[in-house]
């Protein structure tokens, strides 16, 4: 694996690294993000927040993405799918230089990075809502990555107050535990159908929440039509978990 590119500033330091055709991000040397345009699904954490937008009911959907990193996310949809728009919020402008430059997330109308503290940003936010929001919000301590901020009452409802009456929302957590203890878990805002993502070797839960009904057959169907588009080389190591939320 080859470092291709790396800063150093007061707060932080970033390494680019290439390793093949992949690209990976690492901020004070947590990985962050990686993009492999030859592998659209590869066994990452990136492939759970991809999936549940492939069950949305708007097929040109309006995204939300709270947490860019390295734009991997944005780059996954844009391969499968065709958003109308695309709003990414990352407090870190070092991070979203990184997404256009190393990434290759395109400048153009209809993709807006935005530097700003993304907790503030939704609460201050006025503007038509998303049909799905991603919200991937992690720092790093002591080498290990945290979520900046609790599945709480209040930013539970902030949430699912800015999505459409058919969106979807997913929410990175950091462990099996703290998925069950987030305020989704006992109060479901009037989601009609949620469920919960894992991959082997991660810790990382990621629950997709919808305000339609979805079931266990959609997720086949769409890495079926994945890997028919792609090919078995594109969906390489697919081994997500899926299981019923509620």
């Amino acid at each position: 694996m080859a470092v291709i590119w790396r800063k150093e500033t007061p707060q932080a330091s970033y390494e680019v690294r290439r390793a093949g055709r992949s690209i990976r991000l690492y901020s004070n040397g947590v990985f962050h993000s990686q993009y492999n345009p030859s592998r659209v699904l590869g066994g990452q954490v990136w492939d759970m927040l991809l999936l549940p937008a492939l069950l949305l009911k708007e097929p040109s959907p309006k995204v939300l993405v709270l947490g860019v990193g390295g734009g991997a996310v944005i780059k996954q949809l844009l391969a499968v799918s065709t958003p109308e728009r695309i709003v990414g919020v990352d407090i870190d402008r070092n991070h979203l230089a990184i997404a256009t430059r190393f990434f290759g997330v395109p400048r153009n109308p209809s993709i807006q990075l935005i530097c700003d503290d993304a907790i503030s940003w939704l609460q201050q936010y006025r503007g038509p809502k998303f049909d799905y929001i991603v919200d991937d919000l992690f720092s790093h301590n002591d080498g290990e990555p945290n979520r900046v901020i609790e599945v709480n009452k209040e930013w539970g409802t902030l949430l699912a107050k800015h999505l459409t009456p058919n969106g979807g929302l997913v929410v990175n957590y950091e462990s099996n535990q703290s998925a069950t203890q987030s305020y989704f878990a006992q109060n479901h805002c009037r989601f009609k159908s949620a469920w919960r993502l894992s991959i082997k070797g991660f810790d990382n839960r990621v629950v997709c929440y919808f305000k339609h009904v979805t079931d266990r057959p959609e997720f086949n169907k769409v890495v079926e039509s994945l890997s028919n588009r792609f090919g078995k080389a594109g969906v390489t190591n697919f081994n997500t978990r899926i299981r019923r939320e509620f």
